[in-house]
């Protein structure tokens, strides 16, 4: 019997989405057939092509730009998305902040995601339905970053997340993180050229390649599916095998 992953009529939010992994995650759930939420600290004019792209699989989009450090906008951002589309089904949270500033780091990886589950769960116990996946990163397991906030609130995340499946899985809210390793995104080629990265990377791969957003996107559609029907609180290591296989 074939599967095939169908989430129409389902609206998911996916935070920090105008590039890279979000941009990823929210096209291929569109490509599945929800309608999509997405937004970030940028003007709308920086989604465009995220947006455009969307609408041209034929599924409904809106982007809102919001500011994550500060407390309640995450809350207000989930239910402007209710007001507008109705409803909320499916929750990523991949907005996060790298840096060196522990305030900021713990508002935006952990608080602000913490009050966007509160705000969907909500929603999604009305219907006995739910799913929220939270990107963490495999840095929580291999210590590879040069930011101990980072580091730190990606761990309090993934973390919280276990404690939040506990709370709402009663409810049919399943809650799981994915935990990517080094993704050759635009933003990592603000710092490295393609070349270096792959020539830095690649040599640790066990896969023998370097992920792209497009990896990490798979694993969130299956996370965001109804295939996804036993796996709660679970950390999915989406590295090629980097920290537990180990450099080859």
């Amino acid at each position: 019997m074939a599967y095939k992953i169908d989430l129409t009529d389902q609206v998911a939010v996916v935070t920090g989405a105008k590039g890279g992994i979000g941009a990823a995650v929210a096209t291929i759930l569109a490509e599945a057939g929800a309608d999509i939420a997405i937004c970030g600290s940028s003007p709308k004019e920086k989604a465009e092509e995220v947006l455009s792209g969307i609408r041209r699989l034929g599924a409904n989009a809106e982007y809102w730009q919001v500011d994550l450090s500060q407390e309640g906008n995450g809350r207000k951002f989930v239910q402007d998305v209710i007001r507008h589309f109705g409803k909320v089904d499916i929750v990523v949270n991949n907005a996060a902040l790298a840096s060196h500033d522990w305030h900021q780091s713990q508002i935006i990886n952990v608080a602000s995601p913490c009050e966007i589950m509160e705000e969907s769960a909500k929603d999604m116990a009305k219907r006995s339905y739910g799913r929220i996946v939270n990107i963490s990163s495999s840095c929580i397991f291999s210590g590879g970053t040069t930011s101990a906030p980072y580091n730190a609130t990606k761990a309090a995340l993934d973390s919280v997340s276990r404690f939040m499946a506990k709370k709402y899985a009663g409810k049919g809210i399943l809650i799981n993180i994915i935990a990517p390793g080094p993704v050759l995104t635009e933003m990592a080629q603000m710092r490295y050229s393609k070349e270096e990265f792959s020539e830095h990377y690649i040599p640790q791969m066990p896969i023998g390649r370097c992920l792209l957003p497009e990896d990490i996107a798979g694993s969130v559609l299956f996370m965001a599916s109804a295939l996804c029907s036993a796996v709660c609180g679970e950390t999915l290591l989406c590295d090629g095998g980097r920290v537990k296989l180990g450099v080859k």
